[in-house]
């Protein structure tokens, strides 16, 4: 999988782990996202690094099950995130999320979760990409 087979969709790819308590805190607000943009052209990436989850891939199925999460998640042995992160010169920290335009542009990357101001403005990055019409 590449992020060029989403070509004119909005994504927020999301990198993340089981044993990280902010990335369970921002697991429901994506799926909030998933379910409100979806229909807008909105797709949510979670991506699951070899890196991260030393338990394996059927560890982190029955994890994705068990919080109901309902958007895509990619086990990543770290081509997809590792490259993501050099762009924007982020740090090794998780959860890292980014807003991609319909282009493949980053709008918007955001480093840890604050429950209280990274919905928000995450939110309004996703209305921003899925408001620009350049490519649609």
């Amino acid at each position: 999988m590449k992020l060029s087979d989403y070509a004119n969709k909005v994504l927020i790819v999301n990198v993340w782990a089981t044993w990280c308590g902010p990335c369970q805190q921002e697991m429901p607000e994506l799926v909030k996202m998933n379910n409100e943009y979806k229909s807008r052209g909105l797709v949510v990436l979670g991506l699951a690094t070899t890196y991260n989850e030393h338990r394996g891939i059927d560890y982190v199925k029955d994890f994705i099950r068990s919080k109901g999460i309902n958007y895509k998640i990619v086990w990543d042995d770290g081509t997809m995130a590792a490259p993501l992160v050099q762009l924007v010169q982020g740090q090794a920290v998780i959860p890292q999320s980014f807003v991609i335009s319909r282009d493949g542009r980053i709008v918007k990357h955001f480093q840890g979760f604050n429950p209280y101001s990274t919905p928000q403005f995450m939110r309004m990055a996703v209305e921003e990409a899925l408001n620009d019409k350049g490519k649609s």
